[in-house]
């Protein structure tokens, strides 16, 4: 048997000086070269990329405006219809949250659009991931908290939730050796941390200290607060759509082998833009934009008497402009499917003759 010995790591120590010389000249020179060939492969990629699925994708783009068009008709309104009720502030310090993750759901589903129109749809998942917590923040706010619900406070928890991790936060900070403790983190510094953390904790409870732990009045049992439990007070059906992102965000087993692609008896890295798999991101993104807009967006606003259903109008418009940025994205992808297993067969043939 042969010894073998790998060694990985930094081994420059090891190369000979002016081998590693010539090699570093040889780079030099062929990068401009070797960059604008790259550069046009993947133009050229996403040249292909957009001719199938340029109608989905501008319809996704004109999803956001729409949505973006209705938060703006419905702050506006809500602040016009609530201008002489005096139990506005309760409303409008709940409906200002919402204004903000609606704002960050917004948000991420222009990225995920912007994913997939370069071909990256598990990064568009990441986002997803992203959208599917803010939604499910937002509707349990909308159930549990906002005026007239059962717990009102939780907004003003929700709201400071992030004080009582500061201190923690600056422990970490200094560990790193990144700030100067005595210029950031004095001891008059810490201490005005270590109290507002008390004060935090003595008046929202032990709870508060741990991840979702604003949440805890809506669980009494002490146990621990999941975004799985968060999601069942508002549907259980988002739990399995939050796991299936999560091989693309962790570093867990799960997903260590999804970027091998087998073509023929080849198995290459798959860590660049593809053509397929763009649909499920595009749809999980849809709907939970749709369902943070049925908590930003107001049906109707009634007031004397009167009902305005412009908000239902949006809504119902807002749903078919999706329904079309789907239909289209699922056309195309089952066109490229279509061209892959051609292509497949085309190779199986070849190798057999």
């Amino acid at each position: 048997m042969h010894d073998v010995e790998f060694a990985f790591g930094t081994t420059e120590e090891a190369v000979d000086e002016e081998r590693l010389r010539r090699f570093r000249a040889r780079l030099d020179l062929t990068w401009s070269e070797s960059l604008a060939a790259n550069t046009e492969q993947r133009s050229a990629f996403r040249d292909r990329l957009g001719e199938r699925y340029q109608p989905g994708l501008d319809a996704m783009v004109m999803l956001h405006v729409c949505a973006f068009e209705a938060a703006e008709w419905a702050h506006g309104a809500i602040e016009s219809a609530s201008k002489d009720d005096p139990d506005r502030l309760e409303f409008a310090n709940y409906y200002e949250v919402v204004r903000g993750l609606f704002a960050r759901t917004m948000l991420a589903f222009d990225e995920v659009t912007w994913l997939l129109r370069g071909g990256y749809p598990s990064g568009a998942l990441t986002r997803v991931r992203t959208m599917q917590e803010l939604v499910i923040i937002a509707s349990v706010l909308a159930e549990h908290a906002s005026p007239g619900a059962d717990h009102p406070e939780l907004v003003e928890m929700y709201v400071r939730h992030h004080e009582v991790f500061i201190r923690s936060v600056a422990d970490e900070l200094t560990a790193t050796g990144a700030l100067d403790p005595e210029k950031y983190f004095d001891a008059d510094t810490l201490a005005a941390l270590d109290a507002k953390r008390d004060e935090l904790i003595g008046r929202y409870g032990k709870r508060f200290k741990s991840m979702f732990g604003w949440a805890g009045p809506l669980f009494p049992d002490d146990k621990p607060i999941s975004m799985a439990r968060l999601s069942g007070l508002v549907t259980t059906k988002l739990n399995y759509f939050y796991g299936l992102s999560s091989s693309h965000i962790h570093g867990g087993s799960q997903g260590w082998h999804e970027n091998f692609v087998t073509r023929g008896d080849e198995v290459a890295l798959a860590c660049g833009p593809t053509n397929l798999g763009l649909v499920v991101p595009a749809q999980l993104a849809t709907t939970f934009l749709l369902g943070m807009l049925e908590v930003a967006i107001p049906a109707a606003i009634r007031r004397d008497g009167h009902t305005d259903d412009t908000g239902a109008m949006f809504l119902s418009g807002i749903r078919r402009v999706a329904e079309r940025a789907i239909k289209a994205l699922s056309a195309a992808e089952e066109r490229v499917a279509e061209e892959e297993r051609a292509c497949q067969a085309q190779r199986r043939n070849s190798a057999d003759t």
